[in-house]
């Protein structure tokens, strides 16, 4: 446990310092961002967040009816000593379709809320690129722990050349 927080924090500050050399002796403009900071802070991850409590909200009062007509009917069945049969079958069809609608409004909820974090990040990764070329920024990083580059201008992208080597390996070319 130990080594390997020793390496990952080696390899921070390796990238740290490369890109402190990088931009000492090139001077180019790079900077970088939190973003988890960023993304909390966004007004639209805001509004996204009131709309989807409203939403969370009336499902839950839904549920939260369902599950006191399936209490009160329980509670009947409870009270009888010799249930009927079509009220225990009815309960039991009751309590399979809550069941059905509980898992799908978590399932909706999860939707959701993935569909909001998404836009929410397409959002802020174009407006991050507009900031980087107003702003002349060779490159922005994302701070989020996996080396995200928010924007960087066209002349440092090597995905190409990148690619091109992959798959050469892949093919074991070279």
């Amino acid at each position: 446990m130990i080594k390997k927080l020793i390496i990952a924090l080696s390899i921070v500050c390796l990238v740290f310092l490369s890109l402190f050399v990088y931009h000492t002796y090139f001077k180019q403009k790079v900077g970088y961002i939190d973003v988890p900071k960023v993304f909390n802070e966004f007004g639209m991850k805001k509004e996204l967040t009131d709309q989807y409590k409203k939403v969370e909200q009336l499902r839950k009062r839904m549920l939260d009816s369902l599950t006191m007509d399936l209490q009160l009917m329980a509670s009947r069945l409870r009270g009888q000593k010799k249930p009927d049969e079509e009220q225990v079958k009815a309960f039991d069809i009751k309590r399979n379709d809550f069941l059905t609608q509980k898992r799908n409004i978590e399932e909706d909820n999860a939707n959701l809320s993935s569909q909001y974090d998404k836009q929410i990040l397409e959002r802020m990764s174009q407006y991050i690129v507009e900031y980087g070329k107003q702003n002349n920024y060779d490159i922005i990083l994302g701070a989020d722990g996996n080396g995200a580059v928010m924007y960087a201008k066209d002349a440092w992208n090597i995905s190409d050349e990148v690619a091109k080597y992959i798959n050469n390996k892949y093919k074991g070319v070279e």
